[in-house]
């Protein structure tokens, strides 16, 4: 929602990185940094900007000898911005969000495969230099490659 109007949006990208620790029993802690974008419907060169940087925390639970699910959920900063051609603004606010997801060990490789379904939604609206309110949530399909050290 932008300025009141609840305005459509294409998908979008989003890239993000993480690092987490394996805590006590099925438990594990991280930070993760993450970037995305969407454009708006119907104006060209104009797209919907966020930047979140989340504290969260993870339980996993095994599914097979190679495979664990896991919930999480996770509090932070993100950032929300509008881009006009270049003409960029935003606000800091508070975020947060949840996560369910699965893991493939792959054998003798050190790697996992994974796939997370992520909802994230801020707790008020930023509030551009504009003096637009903007909401910000997103539902976002993860997949990747993780790495133990």
């Amino acid at each position: 929602m932008w300025g009141g109007i609840d305005y459509e949006l294409k998908d979008g990208t989003t890239f993000g990185v993480s690092v987490y620790r394996q805590g006590p029993s099925n438990l594990e802690f991280g930070l993760e940094i993450a970037r995305a974008n969407n454009d708006w419907v119907g104006f060209p060169n104009e797209e919907q900007l966020g930047t979140s940087l989340m504290a969260n925390g993870r339980y996993l639970f095994p599914l097979g000898e190679l495979f664990q699910g896991y919930v999480g959920a996770g509090i932070g900063a993100v950032r929300v911005g509008y881009d006009d051609a270049g003409d960029i603004e935003s606000d800091n606010t508070v975020g947060g969000q949840i996560m369910l997801g699965g893991r493939y060990t792959l054998p003798n490789t050190g790697l996992q495969g994974f796939a997370e379904l992520r909802y994230l939604d801020t707790f008020e609206d930023a509030r551009l230099p504009s003096g637009n309110d903007v909401e910000y949530r997103r539902t976002d399909l993860v997949i990747g490659v993780r790495r133990g050290f």
